[in-house]
């Protein structure tokens, strides 16, 4: 059976690395409706697949970051922001993902997701595409959170506590219907556990003739999550 992919992810110059808040939306929406040539079929571990990306679907807005851009600074004309800093949330992004090969149908269950976010949180849904030009499909969906005539993107996405009851609401209302699973909990680690699974592997590197050195670069990149 597939696993619900959920992700929720604030959008604003500091998430994004965007030089300017003029630039936040635009960014975003380059990758997603791949604009940004860069990306696609140049490096080496490229994840995009050029000759796929015409498979891609725009499911809600335009199909170029100008026309979306554009929309957005329509529903923003008239939204008051107290005040503008580098970590000021213009947007919500949700990324929903099925693994490469699920027996779900795609379109159809992107679309459903779409519809509840748009009617869950209450507010403008403003670009939803679908990637099929990857390993696994998924779906980018970006909404506006304005809400009562102001800019309220931390309200709108809430705490973990409301994150964790809006993915349990989503899996309810949506993914159950397509034979999806519910992710498994993560596992908290003590101080204690992170140090022992951290030795368990310096020793099995250091067994494999790798050099101390070595065997601390490796360990470093997963000290935050051992498992």
């Amino acid at each position: 059976m597939s696993t619900l992919f959920l992700r929720l992810k604030s959008l604003s110059q500091k998430t994004t690395g965007a030089p300017t808040k003029e630039d936040v939306i635009r960014r975003v929406m380059a990758h997603n409706l791949r604009e940004i040539a860069a990306e696609i079929g140049v490096a080496a571990d490229g994840r995009i697949d050029p000759a796929r990306i015409r498979n891609n679907i725009v499911l809600r807005g335009a199909d170029t970051s100008a026309g979306v851009l554009a929309c957005v600074s329509e529903l923003m004309q008239d939204v008051s922001v107290s005040c503008w800093r580098c970590n000021t949330v213009q947007a919500l992004e949700f990324v929903i993902g099925l693994p490469a090969g699920a027996d779900v149908p795609e379109k159809a269950y992107f679309a459903d997701a779409v519809t509840w976010i748009e009617q869950y949180f209450a507010v403008p849904v403003v670009s939803a595409v679908i990637h099929l030009d990857e390993e696994a499909p998924h779906c980018h969906i970006v909404i506006l959170p304005i809400r009562d005539g102001r800019l309220c993107g931390d309200a709108v996405k809430g705490n973990r506590r409301k994150i964790a009851e809006m993915q349990a609401a989503f899996y309810d209302s949506v993914a159950r219907k397509y034979g999806l699973s519910k992710p498994e909990p993560a596992v908290k680690l003590t101080s204690a556990d992170t140090v022992a699974i951290l030795g368990q592997v310096a020793e099995a590197l250091t067994a494999c003739g790798l050099p101390p050195e070595r065997v601390e670069i490796l360990l470093s990149a997963h000290r935050k999550n051992p498992l």
